[in-house]
């Protein structure tokens, strides 16, 4: 990958995970370098689009196919295809952290709801722990306050 400059917008997508069981639950990963919990995601690859990304930043960080869960693009003729909106779009300023100067993720966000919580299996190198939590477990891990209130819209706007 190469090297970030100050001030530079990189592109992310991240996915909040959500089961339709009673109670409801989200699925939570603890980040090593954020030392704190949060949604599955990551960084966009040059060739892929949102929607591969979403699939994959789940599939390496917690051993789940949400391929069918997500809405699929659409192609309209030989060059162009609609890509479903995020549900949400955010703009996060990442702080300087040792070589790497302050940067911003601009991070497309998908809300893919579950029948139950299936079984997950920690694949990434930079988590320490996952799994399903019930809402009020959920917010009152230790996490950025604005995943906190990310957390909290989708609770109550869905």
């Amino acid at each position: 990958m190469k090297a970030t400059k100050k001030n530079e917008r990189q592109l992310t997508v991240s996915v909040v995970l959500i089961c339709q069981t009673i109670p409801q639950k989200v699925l939570l990963i603890y980040h090593k370098k954020q030392d704190c919990w949060q949604q599955p995601g990551g960084h966009i690859e040059k060739f892929e689009d949102p929607l591969a990304a979403a699939v994959r930043e789940v599939r390496e960080e917690a051993g789940l196919d949400i391929s069918s869960y997500l809405p699929s693009k659409v192609r309209i003729d030989g060059v162009a295809s609609t890509l479903p909106r995020p549900d949400y779009t955010f703009e996060y300023l990442i702080p300087k952290r040792h070589n790497e100067p302050q940067h911003y993720h601009i991070d497309w966000l998908y809300v893919v709801k579950l029948p139950k919580p299936f079984p997950v299996k920690l694949e990434e190198k930079a988590a320490l722990e996952i799994g399903w939590f019930n809402v009020n477990e959920a917010l009152n891990l230790p996490m950025l306050n604005n995943t906190r209130e990310m957390l909290n819209r989708i609770i109550t706007d869905k």
